[in-house]
């Protein structure tokens, strides 16, 4: 899909999570994928986007379906195989595509200076 780059100061605020999905006054949707010194990557998922355009972040995240009967399928970003084979007999679960990382004072450290 097409990729939109989004500058703070076009109403999409630096808070917004990535994974967030993102509306354009002109009716597009995508959703934010990363920020990077008030920059920001928007995957377009729908419409098209001009210059300039405001954009606006929602609260809701992304989801995707996803289950173990999914393992080593290929899948769209619905999560709806699309690898040729039969769908699953259990119907996947909605889960966030993108999960909250942890700051560094919650993570483990699994490497130790000698």
């Amino acid at each position: 899909g097409e990729m939109a780059i989004v500058r703070s100061g076009c109403d999409l605020e630096t808070t917004t999570k990535p994974g967030s999905n993102v509306e354009f006054a002109g009716g597009a949707t995508g959703v934010l994928l990363a920020w990077k010194e008030g920059t920001g990557v928007v995957h377009l998922s729908h419409g098209r986007v001009d210059i300039g355009e405001p954009a606006q972040g929602t609260a809701t995240l992304m989801m995707t379906m996803a289950s173990t009967s999914l393992y080593g399928r290929i899948v769209n970003d619905r999560g709806t195989p699309i690898d040729g084979r039969p769908a699953p007999p259990v119907p996947a679960d909605a889960r966030k595509t993108f999960t909250e990382y942890k700051g560094m004072e919650e993570r483990t450290n699994q490497y130790r200076a000698l």
